[in-house]
């Protein structure tokens, strides 16, 4: 799954890098969206702002809350995107190990002694 695409209808000549999954969009997991790229390229986000400022030629937008990166270059931005999937790769790994040992868990109850009697817990 290649869950960054580039989005170009947020302002006319402009481009901007666009994350959608659907284990994260109201799904399994929360949290910002705003730095998941940063967070799997293993930055932090002033520093992902910088990064894609200088390899990519992107704009760095915004002063208050969360500043956006956007991208005049549709081609650049397209290619920041093919090196976010690619990173995201190991992501789904990972995600796929935990998803299969979830089951594993819940597949197989663990028995505990809770005051005094015992019980089934399921994780």
């Amino acid at each position: 799954m290649k869950p960054f695409t580039v989005l170009g209808h947020y302002e006319e000549g402009v481009y901007m890098v666009f994350f959608e999954h659907p284990d994260f969009m109201g799904g399994n997991f929360g949290g910002s969206y705003h730095i998941i790229a940063s967070r799997i390229l293993g930055l932090t986000y002033p520093n992902y702002l910088r990064y894609m400022r200088d390899k990519f030629g992107g704009e760095i937008r915004g002063r208050e809350g969360y500043s956006t990166i956007i991208f005049k270059d549709q081609g650049k931005a397209l290619i920041a995107a093919q090196e976010l999937n690619k990173a995201w790769q190991g992501v789904e790994k990972v995600l796929s190990q935990v998803t299969l040992e979830r089951k594993d868990d819940i597949a197989a109850p663990v028995i505990k002694e809770v005051n005094g009697k015992l019980r089934e817990l399921r994780v």
